[in-house]
């Protein structure tokens, strides 16, 4: 299999049969959930798209040129840019409309149900819970920040085995921390839409992962990688990378189309004003 055909296979059609349901279910008149319905997620959803591509090519070029991976030439097309194979690139805006497509499809299944109107609390819930939320943009910045500089040290001191790992945080978490740190009590209300979106798709994703190792389309280098293989194939890193991915996908959009995100920032517009 190439990567082209596993693109086809994988990402492109189960997009396109995500948008004919969306459409399916907009002819039926299914909205989204009550306390979800601020900004247009599909606006959210292109910005998304412009920055993990940008975002995305120097971190990926870095790790190829340095052969964190490679692919077989055979499989790819031979068009690359910035050392990324045509293929790798298109890859990017589609995991991305993936994950969002997803996003889309689920919100009225799950964000409709066990979220209430009243601020966007789930029933039933208590004071106890309000304080996590309140808590979790803090914890989220504090452990955040600790596993970047942890992740920052094992490159510094060269500790081959962990590279992989190693750039995998750093690039990852301070967009991660920032949408935490910004958000986190208003991710932690709508916990269940959240690990209702992540929890299939990075599943989904690894498993295609471990399909195209598999079949030889990329290949991560083992002395660059802890060693540690998922099922005896999968390298954790792969893991987590497509658990840090998907969860800045869905974090944004949960925080970008989210109504409590817009009273928020029109207040801290407001205090930078001086109102």
């Amino acid at each position: 299999m190439t990567y082209a055909a596993l693109l086809i296979r994988f990402l492109i059609t189960p997009i396109i049969v995500l948008t004919f349901l969306i459409i399916w279910d907009r002819t039926r008149n299914r909205r989204h959930g009550t306390t979800l319905q601020g900004r247009s997620p599909f606006m959210i959803l292109g910005a998304l798209v412009g920055i993990a591509i940008l975002y995305t090519i120097p971190w990926d070029s870095h790790l190829i040129v340095i052969r964190v991976w490679w692919y077989r030439p055979a499989l790819v097309s031979g068009i690359s840019f910035s050392s990324i194979p045509l293929e790798e690139l298109i890859f990017f805006p589609l995991q991305t409309l993936f994950i969002g497509i997803w996003f889309v499809w689920l919100v009225p299944r799950v964000a409709s149900r066990g979220i209430a109107a009243n601020g966007g609390h789930g029933v039933g819930e208590d004071t106890r819970s309000n304080d996590r939320a309140n808590m979790a943009p803090l914890i989220a910045s504090v452990v955040g920040g600790c596993l970047w500089l942890v992740a920052l040290l094992i490159l510094r001191l060269g500790w081959r085995p962990g590279t992989y790992l190693g750039w995998e945080l750093v690039w990852a978490l301070p967009p991660l921390t920032l949408q935490l740190g910004l958000g986190g009590d208003i991710l932690w209300t709508y916990r269940r839409l959240v690990c209702a979106v992540v929890i299939p798709v990075v599943v989904y994703l690894s498993s295609v992962d471990t399909l195209a190792i598999h079949e030889g389309i990329w290949t991560i280098d083992p002395h660059q990688s802890l060693g540690i293989l998922l099922g005896g194939q999968l390298p954790l890193e792969e893991l987590v990378f497509f658990s840090v991915t998907t969860a800045l996908v869905v974090f944004g959009l949960v925080l970008g189309v989210a109504t409590e995100s817009r009273r928020r920032f029109h207040r801290y517009q407001a205090a930078l004003r001086g109102k």
